[in-house]
């Protein structure tokens, strides 16, 4: 079943509703119209309605607008006074799914989850990144999920292997991801647009992301709650306070303003040279630079 049938189908709408007229044939009339995906990029009731004998299609880039039958023009209705166009019931049930059509499922943390996922993909075991190293003993452990040695020895509280990095189960990357950065850092509070790109930087370096998060915030005149600079402009710190926690949820800086100022982060912090002989930025630059221009389009 479609993404389209999945959602009309959950609205409650007959099963007859769906694939009709994919077969080819012309279903008799009947109160219950067949809405399918048309080649002209519409949603046609397929089957004739008994109030007006027609077989009308809506347009689902503009809501507002059918047409009975093809090829005649586009006719605007308001969306919200259908007419006898399309009965009440239907024509909600397809403008709710329209409206829906290109929107991530699932639940705000999944949604965040998978655009960290997309960025940091499977194992990798690269000398010249420190977060590989097991920061007890030193050993190159790798990444996997995006979940680094130094974050895996923390949620196990004792040092790891390369053999468990490579062997991690998903399933507890992304319980890390739940507890150890979306919780944690608390990302939900963020308005909708923001979530991807702050949850991204605070994976990549954690202090960096919250520090950058506290400079945008700033400037916008948050200011602390609490504490001994109650009243005064919210502290740069670094770190996830109460304070930060209680700005957060009225930012109002952009996703293009998050990136430039969280790559002057990165630039400017990663100048000590790795195993390689490259500083930090020299190395990776060029790849945290894509990764956030991605995410501030």
């Amino acid at each position: 079943m479609s993404f389209i049938d999945q959602l009309m189908a959950a609205r409650g709408l007959p099963i007859s509703l769906f694939g009709g007229n994919s077969r080819g044939i012309t279903p008799p009339i009947n109160p219950s119209p067949n809405i399918n995906t048309i080649r002209d990029g519409g949603y046609g009731a397929n089957t004739l309605l008994p109030t007006t004998g027609v077989r009308p299609q809506v347009n689902m880039g503009l809501m507002g607008q059918v047409r009975q039958p093809p090829p005649q023009p586009w006719e605007t209705y308001d969306v919200n006074k259908p007419g006898d166009i399309l009965p009440q019931s239907y024509w909600e049930a397809v403008k709710q799914t329209v409206s829906e059509i290109g929107k991530p499922k699932g639940d705000k943390f999944t949604r965040v989850l998978r655009s960290v996922r997309e960025k940091e993909g499977g194992y990798q075991d690269f000398k010249a990144d420190p977060g590989n190293y097991d920061p007890t003993t030193n050993n190159l452990v790798g990444t996997n999920y995006g979940i680094s040695a130094r974050k895996l020895a923390e949620w196990y509280g004792r040092p790891v292997t390369r053999n468990e990095m490579i062997n991690l189960d998903e399933s507890v990357a992304n319980k890390i991801y739940k507890e150890e950065y979306y919780d944690k850092f608390n990302i939900e509070k963020l308005p909708d647009n923001l979530q991807n790109i702050v949850m991204n930087a605070t994976v990549l370096n954690e202090g960096g992301g919250v520090e950058t998060l506290q400079k945008l915030l700033r400037q916008k005149g948050a200011k602390n709650i609490s504490g001994q600079n109650k009243g005064k402009l919210l502290d740069i710190d670094g770190r996830m306070g109460p304070n930060t926690k209680a700005a957060m949820k009225n930012a109002k800086f952009t996703k293009e303003q998050f990136k430039n100022m969280y790559l002057l982060y990165l630039r400017n912090n990663n100048k000590k040279k790795t195993k390689t002989g490259f500083t930090g930025w020299q190395k990776f630059g060029k790849g945290w630079t894509n990764r956030f221009e991605d995410l501030s389009k």
